[in-house]
């Protein structure tokens, strides 16, 4: 009885779960039924066992129809509070056949007949013949039992797998009462005398109420990981350290189709092969790795299952979790596609660019610098010279008398001896001396820090030095000279165009002088 107060109010403590309130009315049933049956057990007088075996009734009337509804709504998960018509049927239920039993030298219906024997404690004990309302009883406390039996019938047959060992538990603890209640209207099997029943009962509240408080059976968080389990969209492979697959989930099984076959081996699971290795005897399958499974990909998690003692931390399976990464791969993918595209046609624009860069700043034909970037290079040099106190030198060329000699010798000629003598002129200068074309046969030398006088002492040994050029071919009639005027940044001009309008002035005084000369002032 004690036992029986301390699982009540363990249980009342506990969180609420679905017929909470008739399962602490069932520890209410036992603890009368064992108090009237203790009562029974321990009073020498006949007539007062014949007193406690009527208010026994309070408590093996109501146990079973607070079992029964307990079981009808912790199975069919119903979470409401019980309605007064269920309470008030429990309280009148076991009331009414207490008073009836109690009631029966009145009318003989409960009991045909009592009479006081010898028992086996050399006390008077009550031999019974039971009559009609107590059958009645019974047969209404055995409809309950097989009703609940029903219930659990069908949860085991309608349920989700995870649910049916709790349904075949309770079918177990319900045949602890049955068995040997049976046993004692059957086969007059008893404990001390008295029906063993309601110490069975108390075995199978017991062991439920553990079951309640430990397990939380039918309870969200209980069954949660089983239905994580069996519902998760990713594949899980439960596997013993040898490499034998224990479980796997429905996902796992439409993966993995060889799984039908008991005892498969992760060596033979199609797609894994390149994710094996060997560890302390056994096979384990690499995490971390992306793999590929059909048309699918994966990124493998492994969860080590450890052993329950162990002086090394070993383990005796792993749990593998295979999450599926197809939609995340196929976007880098596509990503990768598109940077790959994007970067060809960013090389493509920057490509364009140098070559609108270059067709902006360079003569096509000689591929030296045109006329458009010497503002440019020439703002810089006098900038650098103003500071260092240096001075500037340009040098206009001019090929003579080109256009006779073009119009003799063809455009095409005429187009090789200008490469040519642009070649020439590159070769002549020195590291920052530029060179450009800024006309049809006009050059223009930009020396950043030299003299006129030097300049044109250097133009003067240009002009011997070009006769002897291999492009001086005799085929081709004339041999190529060229005049030149010098003039130098501040003296002879301070801008740009006053500097050319000065070196073109002594141009045109070279030719007049004859060609193949230089005038530096």
């Amino acid at each position: 009885m004690a036992g029986v107060v301390l699982l009540g109010l363990a249980n009342a403590r506990q969180r609420h779960f679905c017929g909470k309130e008739f399962f602490l009315y069932c520890h209410v049933a036992m603890f009368l039924w064992l108090a009237s049956t203790t009562i029974e057990l321990l009073v020498p007088s006949g007539q007062c066992r014949i007193a406690a075996n009527g208010l026994s009734w309070l408590g093996s009337a109501s146990l079973p129809l607070a079992w029964a509804l307990f079981i009808y709504h912790f199975a069919f998960s119903i979470d409401s509070r019980p309605r007064s018509p269920f309470r008030i049927v429990l309280l009148v239920w076991p009331l009414l056949v207490s008073v009836l039993a109690i009631s029966n030298p009145w009318h003989g219906q409960f009991y045909t007949s009592i009479s006081l024997v010898k028992g086996a404690d050399s006390g008077l004990a009550p031999e019974i013949t039971y009559g009609p309302i107590r059958n009645l009883v019974v047969g209404i406390n055995y409809a309950l039992v097989a009703a609940t039996f029903g219930v659990l019938l069908l949860g085991f047959r309608k349920a989700a797998p995870q649910f049916r060992l709790y349904f075949t538990s309770l079918a177990v603890l319900m045949s602890f009462v049955i068995v040997p209640n049976l046993a004692f209207v059957l086969f007059k099997f008893n404990f001390n005398g008295f029906d063993p029943t309601p110490f069975s009962f108390v075995l199978v509240v017991a062991l439920c109420s553990v079951m309640v408080i430990s397990h939380r059976v039918f309870d969200v968080s209980s069954v949660a990981p089983d239905l994580i389990f069996a519902n998760l969209r990713s594949p899980v492979l439960v596997v013993d350290k040898k490499g034998l697959v224990l479980a796997n989930n429905p996902m796992a099984l439409s993966v993995f189709p060889e799984l039908c076959e008991p005892g498969r081996s992760i060596a033979n699971l199609a797609g894994l092969s390149n994710t094996l290795s060997r560890v302390d005897g056994g096979l384990r399958l690499v995490p971390g790795r992306r793999i590929t499974i059909g048309e699918r990909f994966y990124d493998l998690d492994a969860v080590p299952v450890p052993a329950p003692l162990s002086w090394n931390d070993l383990s005796v399976g792993t749990v593998f979790v295979f999450n599926d990464v197809t939609a995340e791969e196929l976007r880098y993918r596509d990503l990768e596609a598109e940077l790959a595209t994007n970067m060809r046609q960013l090389e493509s624009q920057a490509l364009l660019q140098a070559a609108l860069r270059e067709a902006a700043e360079f003569d096509p034909l000689t591929r030296v610098r045109n006329r458009l970037s010497l503002p440019g290079l020439f703002v810089h040099c006098i900038d650098q010279a103003a500071m260092e106190q240096r001075r500037v030198v340009v040098a206009l060329f001019d090929i003579d008398h080109f256009k006779q000699w073009n119009d003799h010798n063809g455009h095409a000629a005429g187009d090789r001896v200008l490469r040519d003598f642009a070649r020439f002129l590159e070769v002549m200068t020195k590291r920052g001396e530029t060179v450009f074309r800024i006309g049809g046969e006009e050059f223009l030398l930009l020396f950043p820090d030299a003299t006129v006088e030097a300049v044109a002492a250097r133009v003067s040994a240009m002009q011997e030095s070009l006769a002897g050029e291999a492009f001086q071919r005799a085929d081709d009639g004339t041999q190529v000279t060229f005049s030149a005027g010098v003039a130098q940044w501040p003296e002879d001009g301070t801008t740009l165009d006053a500097l050319l309008e000065t070196a073109d002035r002594r141009l045109y005084a070279a030719k007049s002088a004859g060609r193949n000369c230089v005038i530096a002032a």
